[in-house]
């Protein structure tokens, strides 16, 4: 039964995946031109020339590499960060207009402003930090103020110490919103310091290949190019997805 699932659920993607090259390929006929719709089988070819190139290779790893301190950067300082200032109200009076004003601003204007700043190679980092950090102080303080009142009445009467409240309490309470947060904060982490990228241009990055196809009106790679940073994406998207519905704990089957 399962086997015949996973059978229909790829049919119906194949399915879906041709109906979307069949409408790509009309688009392209209709324009007869790749300088302005590159037509699949294009595409296809530039693709199947890049990917076994050692600098495509070397931009995708490095591209990967300032996404993920960016990433990780936010995770490290929005706990600390959600934690003080659902302790500390003064603090979370400070905090929350920063946040605010960080979620409202353009990611181009940052990136404009980082520019002058700091090192291009730098900028598409400090641009992940800023893009995800808000929305996961935001989730995280949601979670501590949706925890069980009742639960933390109960730990007050067996008299918990502060590690027991933490572990019991508080992290089984916040862990929902903290993956909720990291499952859109990644497809939002990548497309911004992509952007980042294309703005700042580094060495070995996949936005600086995107702006030089762009440049010299290179249509059928700048399609090629953008199809890889999607299917990145999707992987990446894909593969935390699964990675941390692995380590939620299973229910019980009497539960």
């Amino acid at each position: 039964m399962e086997y015949k699932e996973k059978a229909k659920k790829i049919a119906n993607a194949v399915l879906v995946a041709g109906f979307w090259l069949g409408v790509w390929h009309l688009c392209a006929l209709w324009a007869d031109s790749d300088l302005l719709i590159a037509s699949p089988k294009s595409v296809l070819a530039v693709l199947s020339l890049q990917i076994v190139t050692a600098r495509f290779w070397k931009s995708v790893f490095f591209t990967l590499l300032r996404i993920f301190v960016g990433f990780a950067a936010a995770v490290a300082v929005s706990l600390p960060i959600a934690l003080l200032s659902e302790k500390f109200r003064p603090v979370k009076a400070v905090i929350r207009p920063a946040v605010s004003v960080i979620r409202a601003t353009p990611v181009a204007s940052f990136i404009l402003f980082l520019l002058v700043w700091c090192k291009n190679s730098r900028v598409p980092s400090v641009i992940v930090f800023l893009m995800i950090m808000p929305i996961l102080v935001t989730n995280i303080e949601q979670g501590i103020e949706n925890t069980d009142r009742e639960l933390l009445e109960m730990a007050r009467v067996f008299e918990f110490s502060p590690r027991q409240k933490l572990k019991y309490i508080y992290i089984p309470s916040v862990k929902p919103y903290f993956v909720s947060a990291l499952l859109s904060g990644i497809g939002l982490a990548w497309k911004s310091g992509v952007a980042a990228e294309v703005l700042c241009t580094p060495a070995n990055s996949l936005g600086k290949m995107i702006y030089n196809a762009k440049v010299y009106l290179e249509t059928p790679r700048l399609f090629a190019r953008t199809i890889t940073v999607i299917a990145i994406s999707m992987l990446i998207e894909g593969a935390v997805s699964r990675a941390l519905k692995k380590s939620a704990p299973k229910e019980s089957k009497n539960g």
